[in-house]
């Protein structure tokens, strides 16, 4: 990899990760506070796309249906994705690669034709805080378009639990090693 891309991509992941542990941290003082439902699920929305951001760097989509003029770009994106990964030890266990709960949010149109389409009940409950989600809902019939459990530091979507502080040390560890990497190529002070 040209080593001017490779900056331009780590800085981005820098900044990506300095977004999410920002937004986190506004996410915990919010929620001891008297909070906003909306504000809070805007700051959920921003911590989760920005590590859909970071890991579409890591692991770039391989379209199904690629044309044969195209493939060679994809291998690249591909290539360059396993570099970076190789470059700052990020394994394909680590829960930026969690495309679960991401796919959820980003594909909100079609979850909720599927589940109109196939409940009976039609019970629709969204963008709640601090419900206990016990069970499967899908079962219950409900669509539960999302609840943010501040005590335990969860997301759930129709059945898809994200746990965040583990999210969290994981974007705590790859900036200091982002910070380390820039220093030790560019001789930069990454500031934002």
């Amino acid at each position: 990899m040209d080593s001017r891309l490779e900056k331009i991509f780590l800085l981005e992941i820098g900044y990506q990760c300095k977004v999410i542990i920002t937004t986190f941290d506004s996410l915990s003082h919010l929620i001891t506070t008297e909070y906003n439902r909306y504000l809070v699920w805007a700051l959920v929305s921003v911590l989760l796309n920005s590590s859909a951001n970071i890991a579409k760097i890591f692991w770039p989509a391989y379209p199904k249906c690629i044309k044969e003029e195209e493939k060679e770009k994809y291998v690249k994106y591909q290539d360059r994705g396993k570099y970076l990964r190789n470059l700052l030890s990020i394994a394909n266990t680590s829960p930026l690669n969690d495309r679960k709960l991401r796919n959820n949010l980003e594909h909100f149109d079609e979850r909720l034709h599927k589940w109109f389409d196939e409940s009976k009940t039609k019970n629709y409950n969204a963008r709640n805080i601090g419900i206990n989600v016990q069970g499967n809902v899908k079962d219950d019939d409900k669509m539960d378009m999302g609840n943010y459990e501040p005590q335990h530091q969860t997301v759930t979507f129709w059945n898809d639990r994200f746990e965040i502080l583990p999210l969290i040390q994981e974007v705590t560890n790859l900036l200091s090693t982002v910070e380390t990497k820039i220093g030790e190529k560019w001789h930069f002070e990454f500031r934002f």
